[in-house]
Parts: structure tokens; C-alpha cells; sequence
């Protein structure tokens, strides 16, 4: 039986729709299994594709000929452009290989470790109570390291959610271009224009290939932020509660109080001596600085006169080094007598031998010693940058083939002193970030002895700051120091003497009256007069 051509019409349509989306549902579905399946399956899945555009980049660096690019009717350099996006596909397809690696290991991590935390093994303290000053500061170190990862992963995290964005705007700005292309060659006419077309819809097809394989990357890696930050907050959470159990045995006696402090006083004994001699070599290579100035005055062409000033600017590293090593010295040791009293302070904390105001003082002085640390720290960091910038100066000096044995001699001392100048940067920076963080630690230590501190303790911690602020000095006049107390003393007596006034003017008034026929508005008027008086 044949079927009219508009009834065929009607019924193919919708059977095309329902295809479609039956096609879609289907596609989706097995997009997701895949996405969602076991570690192993994907990795294969990912190996196949991967084997697949190694033949495919084969076929296409093959294909870079004049006469390929002839027959398809493309450019060569199209022709190229081709091969590096599915090179490009290909290695996005293995950097997923190696992020769902780590995916498995964080995955194993956080498996063990809540086997440890169910078990209660990860509780079990290597050492038995009770707990060294140093044992409590190592650990405290371990939670250190844990909030440094938790921020690592915070920061991974928001960058890889902007790249994923990204790669899905283009993921969607790629399916559409896709589409209008498909529907411009389905309409298209002319035999001619189709090939260049047919071009410009498989190269839309590898860019949205590149778009998809770009998106699963992020999309793993995303994941793989949000374990390692599963895994730093319950590390936290473990050795938080292991450092409160160790800072219940916590002992700190007057020999481990001695044996620091006389740690600290050999430290800066080193610093002295050894700031003794960098006085001497500083003396020693100033007066070699005087003297080369002098060789650069007096240089008879050009070429000494260059080689004058490069000795010139070596000994000035030299001099340099030894002066920047110096500064270093002689800050550390101010900041060790602080790091001493601080010490000092923290045996008294651990040994509940103070009271309010001394936490609030100590803290006080913590913070302040905190802030002149991070002030060096900066400072040095600003001095390192300028150092490597002098370094490749001369490592590209270095590199020319035409220096003098003089010459090179010279700028192998300039790039030496630079070097070392560079080693004691950083061994410094190493230096003040230790300090730092006990500094960082004995706030914690105060500000956690504060938390546990009574109603009443506040009350007497706010009463002591009473006397503080009644001697508060606003101002001087006459050399004359205006303290609070005395701005509240002056006021009391001005009001007391107001009120006492007005009194005693009321009385005489009334007695006036009583004894004169004074009219009431004269008495008024008396009043007034002699309360003004």
C-alpha cells in the first residue's frame, strides 16, 4: 500500500525527533558510566583513545605535503594546525592519566586513615607522657603543615573551578558553532564551497574534542582538590586533638629552661666572634674599594678602564656581602634576647606561674616581636630578588666568548660573591621563619590560656587596667602632664562646686528676704548676681 507523501512526512518527523533523543539519553548515559566508572576501566578507556590519536597524528603529520594540501584544497599551514590540535587532545588525554593517579592515592590515603581514626590508631602517640617542650613543638609543626596544605587545596581548588568554567563555556561555544556549520552544509548548493566547509566542520569537531578532553581534566582535578582538602581537615582534626592531649602532660622544667637559654647564649656568642671578623674584612675590603675607584681614574683606554670597573664592582660584592652578613648578625642577636625573654615567659605559662595581666602584656610583646620578624623577613625577600637579578647579569657577561683571563677571573669572583650572597639570604629567611613561628606559637599558647580564664578573672583583668588608663596622660602644659584622672577630678569638682553654689546662693537669698522687704524680682536678680560672683 503506498502511503501519501505529506502522511510520511508526518510520521518520519517525529520518529527522527524521538531518535534523536533517544540517541542523546543513550550517549549521555554511557558518557556518564564512563565518567563515573571503576579507576581501572577509565584509565583503559583513556589508553584506547590515546592509542587511537596516535595513529590519527600519524595519518595527519603524513599529510603535510604540498600535495595533500593540494588535493583538500587547504594551506599547509592548516594543514599543520590540524596535527598539533590532536597532539594537543593527546596530551590532555594523559595528563588525565596522571591526575586519576592521584586521584587513587588520595582516595587510598583517606581510606586508610579512616581505617586508623575508626581503629583509634591514629590517636597513639609515638612517645609516652610526659611531653618535652620539643616533643610539643614538633607536633605543633605537623598542624602547621596541615593548615599550609588546606590552604594549598583552597587555592588549587578556586583556580581549577575558573579553568572548568571556562572550558565549559567553550565546550558549549563549540557544540553550537558545530551545529551551525552542519546545518550551513546541508543547505549549501554550490560544489565548490563544500569542501572548505567540510575543512571548517572537522576542524570544529577537534575543537570541540579538545574542549571536552580539556573539560574532563579539570573536572578530575577539581575532585582531586576537593580530597586532598577532605584529607588535610581530618589530619587537622586528628593532630589537633593529639596536641591537646600532649599539652595536657606538657612538662617544662628549670633544665630544659636552662638548657635553652644556654643554647640561645652560645648562639649569640657565635654571632658576636663571627661579627668581629666581618668588621675586620669589611675594614679590609672598603679600603680595597677606595683603591680600585683610584685604578678606574686612572685607566689608560677603554679596555682597562672596563676591566678596572669590573674589578671595581667585584670588590664591591665582596664588600657587600660581608656588610649585608653583619646587618644579619647583628639583628639575630637583638631578636634572640627577645626569642630569651620569650622563653622565659613560656616556662611560666606552661607552669601556671602568672596572672592576667602578665598574659595580656606577653601577648602584647609576642605580637610586636612577630611584627619586627615579618618586617626583616620582607625586607630580605625585596634584597634576594635583587641579588638573582645581579647574578644573571653576570652569568650573561659569563656567556661571552670573547673575555680576557682577567676579565673572566673577575666576573667568576663577582658572580662567587653574589653566590654566597645569595646562600646566606636564604639561610637567613630560613633563620627569621623559626623565630616566626615560635613567636606564632607562644600567641596560640597565651590566647588559648586566655580562653580558659574565668568570669571573674575577666572582671579582675579589666579592674587592673583601671589604674593604667586613670594615668593615662592626654596632653602636657607647662610641663604639666594632663592625665585622665586629673580631666575626672577637675570635672567632679566643677560640678560638685555648681551644685554647692547654687545652694548656698538659694540660703543667703531666703535669709536676705526674710529680714529686708525686698521684692521677689530684686531677690531674683541678687540671686543671679551673686551666683555668676
Amino acid at each position: 500500500m503506498n502511503m501519501p507523501r505529506n502522511a510520511l512526512r508526518k510520521i518520519t518527523l517525529p520518529l527522527i525527533i524521538l531518535q534523536f533523543v533517544f540517541s542523546f539519553l543513550v550517549f549521555g548515559q554511557t558518557e556518564q558510566t564512563a565518567k563515573n566508572g571503576a579507576p581501572a576501566e577509565r584509565v583503559q578507556e583513556i589508553q584506547n583513545k590515546i592509542d587511537e590519536l596516535q595513529n590519527r597524528i600519524k595519518v595527519a603529520l603524513d599529510a603535510e605535503t604540498p600535495e595533500s594540501s593540494s588535493a583538500l584544497g587547504v594551506s599547509l599551514e592548516q594543514l599543520k594546525e590540524r596535527s598539533e590540535t590532536l597532539q594537543e587532545i593527546q596530551a590532555y588525554y594523559n595528563r588525565q592519566l596522571i591526575v586519576l593517579s592521584k586521584q587513587q592515592e588520595l582516595n587510598q590515603e583517606l581510606e586508610n586513615l579512616e581505617k586508623k581514626t575508626a581503629s583509634g590508631e591514629i590517636y597513639q602517640l609515638e612517645k609516652a607522657p610526659p611531653y618535652s617542650l620539643q616533643f610539643y613543638d614538633d607536633y605543633t609543626l605537623k598542624i602547621s603543615d596541615n593548615l599550609k596544605n588546606r590552604q594549598s587545596a583552597e587555592l588549587a581548588q578556586s583556580i581549577v573551578q575558573k579553568s572548568l568554567d571556562r572550558a565549559n563555556e567553550k565546550l558549549k561555544e563549540g557544540g553550537q558553532r558545530l551545529r551551525s556549520l552542519k546545518e550551513s552544509l546541508t543547505g549549501i548548493k554550490d560544489d565548490k564551497a563544500r569542501p572548505a566547509l567540510a575543512w571548517e566542520i572537522g576542524k570544529a569537531e577537534r575543537e570541540l574534542e579538545l574542549a571536552q578532553v580539556t573539560r574532563d581534566y579539570h573536572d578530575i582535578a577539581l575532585q582531586n582538590t576537593g580530597k586532598r582538602m577532605e584529607l588535610a581537615d581530618k589530619l587537622l582534626v586528628a593532630n589537633q586533638k593529639n596536641l591537646a592531649q600532649i599539652r595536657q602532660h606538657l612538662t617544662f622544667d628549670k633544665t630544659d629552661l636552662e638548657k635553652q637559654l644556654a643554647a640561645i647564649d652560645e648562639r649569640k656568642n657565635e654571632l658576636l666572634t663571627e661579627s668581629n671578623d666581618l668588621v675586620r674584612k669589611l675594614q679590609q675590603q672598603e679600603m680595597l674599594s677606595v683603591r680600585a675607584l683610584k685604578k678606574v681614574e686612572k685607566a689608560a683606554n677603554e679596555a682597562e678602564k672596563e676591566h678596572a670597573k669590573v674589578s671595581s664592582a667585584t670588590i664591591d660584592a665582596w664588600r657587600l656581602y660581608y656588610q649585608r652578613k653583619l646587618e644579619q648578625n647583628e639583628n639575630l642577636q637583638l631578636l634572640l634576647n627577645q626569642q630569651k625573654q620569650m622563653w622565659k615567659q613560656r616556662y611560666d605559662l606552661i607552669n601556671d606561674d602568672y596572672n592576667q595581666q602578665d598574659l595580656t602584656q606577653w601577648k602584647r610583646e609576642a605580637l610586636s616581636h612577630s611584627e619586627k620578624i615579618q618586617k626583616s623577613i620582607n625586607l630580605e625577600q625585596n634584597q634576594q630578588a635583587g641579588i638573582q637579578l645581579q647574578l644573571a647579569a653576570v652569568d650573561e657577561k659569563l656567556a661571552q666568548a670573547t673575555l680576557s683571563p682577567d676579565m673572566l677571573y673577575s666576573l667568576q669572583e663577582q658572580h662567587n660573591a653574589l653566590k654566597n650572597m645569595a646562600e646566606i639570604s636564604f639561610n637567613y629567611l630560613t633563620t627569621l621563619s623559626a623565630m616566626q613561628q615560635i613567636a606564632n606559637r607562644f600567641v596560640d599558647e597565651i590566647e588559648l590560656a586566655h580562653s580558659q580564664l574565668t568570669f571573674w578573672d575577666h572582671v579582675s583583668l579589666v579592674a587592673a587596667k583601671i589604674p593604667d588608663i586613670w594615668h593615662y596622660e592626654l596632653m602636657v602644659v607647662d610641663e604639666q602632664g594632663i592625665t585622665v584622672g586629673k580631666v575626672i577630678i577637675a570635672l567632679c569638682i566643677l560640678i560638685l562646686g555648681l551644685i554647692l553654689i547654687g545652694r548656698l546662693t538659694r540660703m543667703f537669698v531666703r535669709r536676705l528676704l526674710k529680714r529686708t522687704r525686698m521684692s521677689a524680682s530684686s531677690a531674683a536678680i541678687t540671686e543671679k548676681l551673686l551666683y555668676y560672683i
